[in-house]
């Protein structure tokens, strides 16, 4: 018989320090019409690391692997954090696996009382926990999930930089009552400022684009802000810049007329490192795993099926911290 696609949420706990995130824990939550909203087969139950600890909650029950039904407007999927052993830390979803039939996920910050739409890519919510505080980080963070009726469908943010000016777009799908956006700048991740605003234009796709130029730090980031006519607010993925690396690693030929990318990490310390390539609507298309010697390098990239033509979104992360340590567009003709 045909098995239902199963639809999934991943959700990674990164702890932060001056100059490496890690990979502290991982949980996923798999949606199917198979599962049950109970304790089933289909789940795998938490067994606590000593420190750092990542779960997803639902029923009184703490799991590593939560299968559930097809989310409704009625599902809470209840995030655990504890025996957290630092202060800085990421939460990274990985949403692309997602299939909501008309309900997108949003991340609730019970702390700071935010709700952030999540793209159906990868998000990193970054954020600071006091351990003596339990409410900076224990069941602080939820995912609900609401009809996709909203002033913007899908809204994908990126930016390059070029000395110490960087350029924001951003790429939006569906846009209905939406008043304007506002181009927001973080050094830390957390703390956001306005920098620009842009007045919507309420078409089915558009694009936009905003500058800084003002960029002083090595890693700046940047986040979209939708404001409704209607006053709500929802906000694109946060996007890290990474100055320090951008003028030593580049990727070329732009644009590429061939098959074979150029990928020339410049002062690089070895390792293995991922390519991956994004559309506009910040879907994967494609990756590539590269392992590095360490300093300067090229490597080969082949694209054995073709994509299609157009503006993509190139990012390099290193595989072990999922650091970005790359990240520029790539037109392909």
């Amino acid at each position: 018989g045909t098995t239902t696609p199963k639809s999934a949420i991943t959700i990674s706990l990164l702890k932060n320090t001056s100059n490496v995130s890690m990979k502290m824990d991982g949980v996923v939550a798999v949606f199917s019409t198979q599962f049950s909203n109970g304790l089933g087969l289909e789940d795998n139950a938490k067994f606590n690391n000593a420190t750092d600890n990542l779960s997803i909650t639902e029923g009184g029950h703490i799991y590593s692997i939560d299968g559930r039904l097809p989310a409704t407007t009625n599902d809470v999927l209840g995030i655990n954090l504890g025996q957290l052993s630092g202060k800085d830390y990421s939460l990274v979803f990985d949403a692309s696996a997602y299939i909501g039939n008309g309900l997108s996920p949003f991340l609730v910050d019970a702390y700071t009382k935010k709700t952030t739409a999540l793209s159906l890519a990868i998000d990193t919510i970054v954020f600071a926990a006091d351990t003596k505080m339990a409410a900076t980080y224990q069941n602080r963070f939820s995912i609900v999930f609401k009809s996709t009726t909203l002033a913007v469908n899908s809204i994908v943010a990126n930016a390059i930089a070029n000395g110490n000016v960087a350029t924001i777009k951003w790429n939006t799908v569906g846009e209905n009552g939406v008043s304007n956006y506002e181009v927001e700048k973080s050094t830390d991740g957390t703390s956001f400022a306005k920098i620009g605003e842009e007045v919507a234009k309420n078409t089915a796709t558009a694009s936009y684009s905003a500058t800084d130029k003002d960029v002083i730090a090595n890693t700046t980031y940047y986040r979209i802000k939708v404001i409704s006519s209607d006053g709500t607010i929802a906000y694109s993925n946060t996007v890290k810049l990474t100055t320090y690396h951008s003028p030593l690693t580049t990727i070329y030929p732009n644009p590429l007329t061939g098959k074979t990318l150029n990928v020339q990490l410049g002062n690089m310390v070895a390792g293995k490192y991922m390519v991956s390539i994004y559309n506009s609507l910040g879907q994967k298309v494609s990756k590539h795993a590269i392992n590095h010697a360490g300093g300067n390098g090229t490597h080969s990239l082949n694209f054995e099926s073709s994509i299609a033509k157009g503006v993509y979104n190139v990012v390099i992360r290193d595989v072990i911290s999922k650091e970005e340590v790359y990240q520029s567009t790539l037109s392909i003709q």
